[in-house]
């Protein structure tokens, strides 16, 4: 019903968990305790629906952080354009790269940002440790954009059952291309190497992807739910 979350855990550098059924809602408090006991924080993601128990959830200390929202877009049918003609694409597994900490501009719409004391820093410590793990794991699928010898930003995928998971887009800290620009540019690469279609989510409060996504065509599908839970230590720091 409970698990350590393995890569928060390292990101955040003690025990993280994530409650894996909804059935944990319909233990006993004191149950729910002793599952919990061992984490200093965790999250539970769901669909939303009606059938969540909100009460049940309230109730043992989970609070709502973010609604995500999953996609499907048809990398095979999209246009290119004049724009993207000054833009490169470099893949890890032709020219081996890291993503630093002072390479990357900050994420400002996080889930995690609703930790007690968390800081830009720490925010961008996950996403670079996220970065190089699908680096390590995927080379071929994770790309640096540049425009000529100037880097723009990443776009980094791995394979989960034959789909593609877009799972992380960042901008470089001195990216004078937008994020439209630098997704479209990769997305175009990954067809050309034969990917039909990929898919991964985002927040809600995103605007900014909601749009780059919906001008590209994707299709949108059930949003999901997050929730997290704070260990009192936590949660009186």
């Amino acid at each position: 019903m409970i698990k350590t979350h393995e890569f928060n855990t390292e990101w955040w550098g003690e025990k993280v968990g994530i409650v894996t059924d909804v059935k944990f809602f319909d233990l006993g408090r004191t149950e729910q305790e002793s599952l919990l006991s061992g984490y200093v924080w965790a999250e539970f993601h769901a669909q939303l629906g009606p059938e969540l128990p909100m009460g049940k959830m309230h109730s043992a200390g989970f609070f709502y952080v973010s609604t995500q929202i999953p996609f499907r877009v048809p990398l095979n049918r999209l246009a290119s354009g004049s724009s993207l003609e000054s833009l490169t694409v470099v893949s890890a597994d032709e020219k081996p790269f890291r993503v630093e900490l002072d390479e990357m501009a900050p994420f400002m719409l996080e889930r995690f940002s609703f930790l007690p004391g968390i800081e830009a820093k720490k925010l961008n410590e996950r996403y670079v440790l996220m970065a190089n793990n699908l680096i390590h794991e995927s080379p071929s699928l994770c790309f640096k954009v540049f425009d000529g010898s100037s880097p723009q930003g990443w776009f980094l995928s791995r394979k989960e059952g034959g789909t593609l998971n877009l799972a992380l887009a960042m901008l470089h800290r001195d990216a004078h291309f937008s994020g439209q620009q630098i997704y479209h540019k990769a997305l175009l690469e990954y067809a050309s190497r034969g990917e039909r279609a990929g898919g991964a989510s985002f927040d809600i409060r995103n605007t900014a992807v909601h749009n780059i996504y919906s001008s590209l065509g994707a299709r949108f599908l059930q949003p999901r739910g997050i929730w997290l839970w704070l260990s009192s230590v936590l949660s009186e720091a």
